[in-house]
């Protein structure tokens, strides 16, 4: 996301491990939770990150603000589960399973009467404040499914590192049975 942007933005960068004088950024590889710390440290000028980092830094470095996020180049958060067709005939019943628990998962967190406890477990587990994820349940929209802008940000993102695919094959991806919001599971 942070290379997209930046393309995006005209700024040139040295990518993770590439020393070059002549670019404005150097990308660093640092672990999510340290990265409000290293920062308030001095440690790096500006965090690329997913939620709840940058608002916990936003909330605990004075002065810190946003000069941008990934919505300036028209992408949102996307998680996609991958396998082969064999391993998907060979366990079909674990995967239906286990996206069957993801979706009853997705189902809890989305139900407003879950909210106030599935923020502050969100908030206890990665160690910050509940306005955090209340800030990051604002902006999200929890499903699970195959969806057409699913494989929209599947296909733009294969265009952008040069794999050679249509949208048609992106759409075609996920198995009948587990598309759209997967009801019938």
């Amino acid at each position: 996301e942070i290379r997209s942007w930046m393309s995006h933005m005209g700024i040139s960068f040295n990518d993770f491990g590439e020393e070059d004088n002549d670019k404005l950024v150097t990308l660093y590889n640092i672990k999510a939770n340290l990265l409000p710390s290293t920062m308030s440290n001095k440690g790096i000028d500006i965090l690329a990150a997913s939620q709840p980092y940058p608002d916990n830094t936003l909330t605990t470095i004075p002065g810190s603000y946003v000069i941008g996020s990934n919505a300036d180049i028209d992408s949102y958060g996307l998680s996609v589960y991958i396998t082969t067709k064999d391993v998907y005939i060979e366990k079909n019943a674990e995967i239906k399973k286990f996206v069957s628990a993801l979706k009853d998962a997705t189902d809890y967190m989305v139900d407003p009467d879950n909210y106030e406890e599935c923020t502050e477990t969100c908030a206890e587990v990665c160690g910050t404040d509940v306005s955090t994820f209340e800030s990051a349940w604002s902006i999200s929209e929890f499903q699970i499914g195959w969806t057409d802008k699913m494989a929209d940000v599947l296909y733009n993102t294969c265009q952008k590192k040069g794999v050679d695919v249509t949208l048609e094959f992106c759409k075609g991806l996920c198995p009948s049975e587990l598309k759209g919001h997967m009801d019938s599971l």
